[in-house]
């Protein structure tokens, strides 16, 4: 830093490495199912954590550098509580063509979304529910 400054702050950790690494693998498995022939999809990643952990953070992230390189990523949001594309109580996909914007968030031009009604998956009777919706939504 030049200058002065009132507050300095240096981490020592941080998890930017990682996410980058991540981005890294994700990218080549896209490059490898792109040249074969057998191949059509490219890699499917889940986020999963603690509350209030990053994962939304990391999710966009990921989603924001592999448009930036020209993929298409489909974003699929199974957090009924705290909806990344929708209102809670629902599941969602749309896909990613552009960088997400840090203030206007996910662009929604075309999402798939079904209602579940409930915002916590503690309310779930069965998990059996999710699975013909997950057909739809990958």
């Amino acid at each position: 830093m030049d200058g002065t400054t009132k507050t300095d702050y240096r981490a020592d950790e941080t998890p930017m490495v990682s996410y980058v690494n991540v981005h890294a693998v994700l990218d080549g498995r896209r490059n490898q199912a792109k040249a074969s022939p057998e191949s059509s999809q490219g890699p499917r990643v889940i986020v999963v954590g603690p509350t209030d952990s990053g994962k939304s953070t990391l999710s966009r992230m990921l989603l924001s550098w592999a448009a930036k390189q020209g993929w298409k990523p489909t974003f699929v949001d199974l957090d009924i509580g705290q909806g990344s594309i929708t209102a809670p109580g629902c599941i969602a996909a749309t896909p990613i063509e552009l960088p997400i914007d840090p203030v206007e968030g996910i662009s929604l031009e075309m999402p798939l979304v079904y209602f579940y009604g409930r915002t916590t998956p503690r309310l779930l009777i069965s998990h059996d529910y999710f699975i013909p919706y997950l057909h739809f939504l990958s």
